[in-house]
């Protein structure tokens, strides 16, 4: 019996995180991806985490009021 990975099919928010990576980061993904098979999650490396974190920062900057002019 042959055993053959299962790649796992990143969330909405991984595949945002996946088209804003440079080209070398990308490649750096896809070799992870082959190498971890069923067991890679974008979505828990290091640099997703980030980039969330930042993402949720601006989100939170752009919510909040403006200082009032005094």
């Amino acid at each position: 019996m042959e055993y053959t990975h299962t790649l796992q099919t990143p969330t909405a928010e991984g595949k945002e995180f996946l088209a804003t990576l440079a080209p070398k980061d990308y490649e750096r993904h896809l070799l992870a991806q082959k190498m971890l098979g069923s067991s890679y999650f974008v979505e828990k490396t290091p640099q997703f985490k980030a980039w969330k974190q930042k993402k949720q920062t601006e989100a939170t900057t752009l919510k909040s009021p403006l200082p009032a002019a005094k």
